[in-house]
């Protein structure tokens, strides 16, 4: 990853590396959002100190050195320096400033209002973000020490870095020039614990002096996704993401215009380098009745031509087959308009099996690579797959074997959310998250292919679930336990405990639940009793209070399916 940033100065005529530096949180005097920070010089300037590479730069300065310590004003030997940021890594560090500033209770509406719009508006320069410095020597304590200083009072580092800087971050800074002896400084930030730069996997982190790579960092799709003006709750965000790390196969379910389809075009195409290439959105149509619209079909009266279909879906496929490493995104829109068995039964196959679909028997045409369409093709494990569906009278319910293979995730509006909204004028522009997050796109991927060891910590409620359900006939099977431990073990740190078994429940048991009263009420109140806090007892039509229930998202659904079926004698997971 390393070599990639030197190919970036490089290709920027930074081709020399001067030194690199690694300074911490206490090096910029300035003031802070955050309380802890402390009060800088007090002239109203800000100061990067670089004392821990100040033999490097007094050998490379040496005649602006020489000349200060013989008396002359360091403001006239002052060289300019231009600095590059990585605008991933900066809307990473937002987001840790965000949840930094809830944790210790400061209030940051007004700041993240006015940085956010500027980071993702911002236009960058070859993927960087750019200002302008002096490198400067102090002269104060009869020492000479050398600093960044004079930041562009417009600039990047002005208006944003300098305030999602936070107590426990480290910043690595490679000083490069060209051969005109100009200078251009590329950041990194990340957390450390400032003596072995050893730091958390999850983050922007260094180790042995080197940087390890832009890891998946959920903290920079959250930033990114609400700089739109999409209104998401953080978690919802969340659900998704590891949803799809633990099976790449999510379905949106829930009211209309309630934003499903645009929160999966949000995530896809923050993840996505090439969006054109590597994000697919289909409409379904209610008459498909075989994957010809999906997959092409061969042409009958021409054994030696594959007809391609309009969809791109096919297409996808194979760019993903010969790209491995980056993700593939299929927007599937409105699922549920036909049976899904009939036009996705060999997508559904192709996840569990890992066999190839067969395409056809002709002639491959392997030397026009217009025409070519092989005879079989793997559905790969970096293609992921993102449904939305609607339930009304034009629809299909879903049956079991597709609900088993997917995590379901149900959209629903709160008041609250809807007063907000209507509260207050909202400004969409989903250009903001375009490409935001593509250099975790990667990283992103490792992880979804990665093996997780099964979840022994929650056995025993996901058997106390087992028995209930199976009841009904409606249990989960070895499949289902190991979708649901990659989930749990992707969440672990960014959920709490009982939310992520709360949302997996949510997401795995509930969507088979359908039938009758006489079938279901005899499941459901087992269930909702499942959910209360120990020493809680309560009837499963009482009012409802969360703080009653470790699983509190849960318990809410099984009370609308509960009243749902008392009422109407039959009852769902989805909803009208």
């Amino acid at each position: 990853m390393e070599s990639i940033y030197e190919q970036t100065m490089q290709r920027l005529g930074y081709d020399q590396l001067v030194c690199d530096i690694f300074v911490n949180w206490e090096n910029v005097k300035d003031e802070l959002l955050v309380s802890e920070r402390k009060t800088g010089s007090g002239n109203g300037t800000i100061h990067v100190f670089l004392g821990a590479a100040d033999n490097e730069l007094r050998n490379e300065f040496s005649p602006y050195y020489s000349a200060v310590e013989n008396g002359e004003d360091p403001s006239i030997h002052a060289i300019k320096v231009k600095h590059y940021f990585l605008k991933s890594n900066v809307i990473s560090m937002l987001g840790y400033m965000c949840q930094y500033c809830f944790e210790h209770h400061e209030s940051i509406n007004e700041q993240i209002q006015a940085i956010l719009p500027y980071v993702t508006s911002y236009n960058t320069e070859n993927g960087l973000m750019v200002t302008y410095s002096y490198f400067k020597l102090s002269t104060g304590s009869n020492k000479l020490r050398p600093y960044f200083k004079q930041f562009d009072s417009d600039g990047v580092f002005t208006k944003v870095i300098r305030k999602i800087l936070l107590p426990n971050s480290a910043y690595k800074i490679s000083l490069y020039k060209n051969s005109n002896n100009e200078y251009a400084a590329f950041w990194l930030i990340g957390f450390d614990n400032l003596t072995n730069f050893e730091a958390d996997s999850s983050k922007t982190h260094f180790s042995n002096n080197r940087i390890d790579g832009q890891k998946f960092d959920i903290s920079s799709i959250v930033s990114s996704l609400l700089s739109t003006g999409l209104i998401y709750s953080p978690t919802l965000i969340k659900r998704l993401a590891y949803s799809l790390m633990a099976k790449p196969f999510v379905i949106l379910s829930g009211l209309a215009g309630s934003g499903k389809t645009q929160l999966a075009l949000a995530f896809a195409k923050c993840l996505s380098e090439n969006i054109k290439e590597q994000v697919c959105t289909v409409s379904i149509g209610a008459d498909w009745t075989n994957r010809e619209p999906l997959l092409g079909y061969p042409n009958a009266l021409n054994k030696d031509e594959y007809v391609k279909p309009e969809s791109g879906v096919l297409q996808l496929l194979m760019r993903a087959n010969e790209d491995p490493d980056k993700p593939y995104f299929l927007i599937l829109d409105e699922m549920n308009l036909s049976v899904v068995e009939r036009y996705f039964a060999d997508f559904l196959s192709a996840m569990e099996s890992g066999e190839k679909i067969k395409l056809w028997d002709g002639n491959e045409n392997e030397e026009d690579e217009n025409k070519y369409v092989p005879a079989e093709i793997h559905l790969p494990k970096n293609v992921f797959i993102i449904g939305t569906i609607n339930v009304d009278e034009t629809t299909y319910m879903f049956s079991p074997k597709v609900l088993d293979r997917a995590n379901v995730i149900e959209f629903k509006i709160a008041a609250d959310e809807m007063e907000d909204y209507l509260g207050k004028k909202v400004n969409i522009n989903l250009e903001q998250a375009y490409s935001a997050c593509a250099d975790m796109a990667v990283d992103f991927v490792t992880k979804a292919k990665s093996q997780v060891e099964k979840d022994e910590k929650n056995k025993d409620v996901l058997l106390s679930f087992f028995k209930e359900l199976k009841e009904v006939n409606a249990e989960f099977g070895y499949r289902t336990v190991n979708e649901i431990s990659r989930y749990l073990h992707f969440a672990d740190g960014e959920l709490t405990a009982d939310s992520a078994i709360d949302t997996a429940i949510l997401q795995k048991f509930l969507p088979k639940l359908h039938g009758s009263a006489k079938k279901l009420k005899k499941v459901l109140e087992p269930m909702w009793k499942l959910c209360l806090n120990d020493g809680i007892t309560k009837e499963i039509d009482a009012e409802f209070n969360a703080t009653d229930f470790k699983y509190p998202e849960s318990a809410e659904k099984i009370q609308r399916m509960y009243k749902a079926v008392v009422d109407n004698g039959f009852t769902s997971f989805a909803e009208a």
